[in-house]
C-alpha cells in the first residue's frame, strides 16, 4: 500500500499547477492583445478603403454635376435656336 502525500507534497503539487496555469494565462492574454491589435489594423485598413471609395464617389458627383450643367446647356440652346425659328418665320 502506498501512503498518502504529504501536505508538503500536495503543496508542491499545487504550486506546479499553479505556475503551468500562469503560464497558460500569460500565452491567453498575449493572443488577446494580438487579436486586439490584429483587430484595430483590420479596421485601420477598412478606414483607408472606405476614405479611397468616399473620394471616388466624390470624383464621380462632380462629373455628374458638371454633365447635369452641360446637359441643361445644350437643352437651353435648343431652347432658344427652336424660339428664335419660330420668331423668324
Amino acid at each position: 500500500m502506498t501512503n498518502p502525500p504529504t501536505v508538503e507534497e500536495r503543496i508542491a503539487n499545487l504550486e506546479g499547477s499553479f505556475a503551468q496555469i500562469a503560464t497558460r494565462l500569460d500565452r491567453v492574454e498575449q493572443d488577446v492583445r494580438d487579436l486586439r491589435n490584429e483587430t484595430i489594423a483590420g479596421f485601420d485598413r477598412i478606414e483607408l478603403r472606405i476614405d479611397r471609395v468616399e473620394q471616388r464617389v466624390d470624383r464621380v458627383q462632380q462629373r455628374i454635376d458638371r454633365l447635369f450643367y452641360c446637359l441643361l446647356g445644350l437643352i437651353a440652346a435648343n431652347g432658344v435656336f427652336i424660339v428664335t425659328n419660330l420668331l423668324l418665320r
